[in-house]
């Protein structure tokens, strides 16, 4: 094979490289040429290091990683580089380092495991977070009691931290400090953003709680009237939609404007919004017993969560999620609608924990099913973890999570299940 002939393979595998932006194979560099001239193994290592040559001097290199091949900006350019992207990312919590190092080191391992090390919970928006970067998977579940998924790492986890495989790994006994690893995995995202909570973020000051009322000027009207303890911002939307709310005499539509200057009426009877413009947030934490339902007012006359709760004269309790009448357990009041609206908003993704009795033979397939989803009448469902609890035969112990809050849910799943 003559030089020429090498040279156009060579730029052809750079341009793929760039097009492609993630690693490839030579298996899948070769794939590009027909079979008449398809190059063999050998040739396509040749031209690989030819082309590794190539890029010396160049402000990008090609890097060999688990999955193959690829082009990447060298690291003594990220600065500049990384002033193309306008949102700076955000830094990994400690915990979630800590939580990757040891599926790194230990897999697999299960959640349960991690947590007898580290001492504490982990909490499910690192697992998940985890999966959907896709740098841990699931690779089994651990033969005991409730079969808890075994995680291990990934290809994609070598690419990222440019490994070739597992044996590349530092020793333990040379990992250096997490939050200085940390700080590396920041400068290598460049603009990639990772959405976690500020609270799990490391060594960032808690910003100042913004007083919406002393920011001036209008704002959307369910927000205003929910931070007021009118009601949740649902229920406001509600209101609106069916004509019976005003504003200053006028009908309103969801995403309108006003502030606590104006006039608000509910069916004819003056609203009282003062309390909108200096925020008083009560939290009250209620453990709810068996037979009082999760209402403000119930038609058949039953004893509702709201009988026993300390009364206010400018401010209502709202409740932040329910429990159906034969569930005991705690429940959260506030008179902030704003934070209730956070809380109970399916996008924050926040654990609902549940310890569940179960009269009946569990078996793996169960566990499993539930894991992975089921169709309820309301659309799919599913716990995001369940954990042995105590019991043994038919009467057993559970603890289960899940991110949203429909009606019944937890029973639903389990009576899915026979």
């Amino acid at each position: 094979m003559n030089e020429e002939h090498l040279l156009r393979i060579q730029a052809i595998a750079e341009a793929a490289l760039l097009a492609a932006g993630k690693p490839l194979s030579l298996d899948q560099l070769r794939e590009l040429f027909s079979e008449e001239e398809r190059p063999a193994r050998q040739v396509m290592e040749h031209v690989m290091v030819l082309l590794e040559a190539a890029c010396e001097g160049r402000g990008f290199e090609l890097k060999k990683v688990a999955s193959g091949y690829r082009l990447q900006v060298r690291e003594e350019y990220a600065p500049w580089v990384g002033r193309l992207f306008e949102e700076k990312p955000q830094r990994y919590s400690r915990a979630l380092l800590e939580t990757l190092a040891l599926i790194a080191y230990r897999q697999p391992i299960t959640r349960g495991e991690i947590e007898d090390i580290r001492g504490v919970t982990v909490s499910s928006n690192i697992i998940r977070t985890l999966l959907e970067r896709e740098w841990v998977r699931v690779v089994g579940h651990r033969d005991v009691p409730g079969r808890p998924a075994m995680y291990a790492t990934t290809k994609q986890f070598l690419d990222y931290f440019n490994l070739t495989g597992l044996d590349q790994l530092p020793p333990l006994n040379e990992v250096r400090d997490l939050e200085e690893i940390g700080r590396e995995i920041e400068k290598n995202m460049q603009g990639e953003m990772i959405d976690y909570m500020a609270a799990e973020r490391p060594n960032k000051p808690a910003r100042p709680a913004r007083d919406p009322a002393s920011q001036g000027g209008p704002e959307r009207i369910q927000k205003l009237l929910a931070r007021a303890g009118v009601g949740s911002r649902r229920e406001i939307e509600g209101w609106m939609e069916a004509g019976r709310l005003l504003v200053n005499g006028q009908p309103v539509a969801p995403g309108q404007k006003a502030s606590v200057e104006d006039r608000f009426e509910l069916d004819g009877k003056r609203l009282e919004v003062s309390g909108a413009a200096e925020v008083m947030r009560r939290v009250l934490i209620y453990n709810k017993p068996e037979g009082e339902v999760t209402t403000r007012k119930d038609p058949e006359g039953r004893p509702t969560v709201f009988d026993r709760l300390p009364r206010l004269k400018e401010h209502r309790w709202i409740s932040i999620g329910r429990l159906d009448i034969n569930t005991t357990g705690l429940v959260l009041f506030t008179t902030d609608g704003e934070l209730a609206n956070r809380l109970m908003h399916p996008s924050n993704q926040i654990d609902r924990e549940y310890a569940v009795r179960i009269f009946g033979e569990v078996d793996d397939a169960m566990i499993e099913r539930l894991l992975q989803g089921v169709l309820l009448e309301d659309g799919m469902a599913k716990f995001t973890d369940i954990s042995p609890a105590g019991g043994s035969g038919m009467n057993r112990w559970f603890h289960v999570t899940l991110l949203e809050g429909r009606n019944r849910e937890v029973r639903r799943l389990w009576e899915s299940q026979g």
